[in-house]
């Protein structure tokens, strides 16, 4: 059996303490400025720029992180815009939900929810098509990669964890994510590329004794 090839970036699945997944996220900004569209399932890191941050003062602002960190932590949802619609009053009159917005495009600003991580959550993430899993990649480190544009139709991120097409894993400590196991669910071939890992966040932006981020 092969795994079908569906990208869809980080998916928080459980705690490393073995509780469940909350779903408990805060919601962070993103400035008209930043031009890169934002998708469910991207990392994110703290927007440096301080021209970008929010002039209301009352959220984390945030860009996409790089392949290998650091990372504030990962968009799983995008709040609804609304669109305004003179003839509609009552419940309505301050707009009306755009249900067919599931990505934050590119240069227009907004908000996103995400799960701001302390190294404890578990993500489900796919791997690349380059090589089939290794049992000796569990405990090691690796980097994500973009193999895939974000999906405008589903919303989901075109992150993969790169198996080798940039950077095999590895235990160099400087790589983005730790891998902790394969997810074990029938649909997962573990002889095939594009299986399904679990990793947790290797480079934390919300660690004690790092230093703030701005200029």
């Amino acid at each position: 059996m092969s795994n079908a090839n569906t990208p869809f970036g980080l998916k928080p699945v459980q705690m490393l303490s073995g509780a469940n997944w909350t779903a408990k996220v805060r919601l962070a900004y993103v400035s008209a400025s930043y031009a890169t569209a934002l998708f469910v399932g991207d990392p994110v890191d703290i927007d440096s720029t301080n021209s970008e941050k929010e002039a209301a003062i009352k959220h984390m602002s945030v860009i996409k992180a790089a392949i290998a960190g650091p990372t504030l932590g990962v968009i799983v949802g995008i709040p609804q815009e609304l669109i305004a619609i003179p003839q509609f009053t009552g419940a309505y009159a301050g707009g009306y939900p755009n249900l067919n917005q599931n990505y934050l495009p590119a240069s227009t600003g907004g908000f996103v929810y995400v799960t701001f991580d302390q190294g404890d959550i578990i993500y489900e993430v796919q791997g690349d098509g380059y090589a089939a899993p290794s049992a000796g990649w569990i405990g090691w480190n690796a980097n994500l990669k973009q193999t895939a544009a974000g999906s405008t139709v589903t919303g989901l991120s075109g992150l993969n964890m790169d198996t080798g097409t940039t950077t095999a894993p590895a235990v160099t400590n400087t790589l983005g994510w730790k891998i902790i196991g394969a997810v074990d669910r029938p649909d997962n071939d573990m002889t095939s590329v594009n299986a399904k890992w679990l990793v947790i966040n290797n480079n934390v932006r919300l660690a004690s004794q790092i230093a703030g981020i701005g200029s």
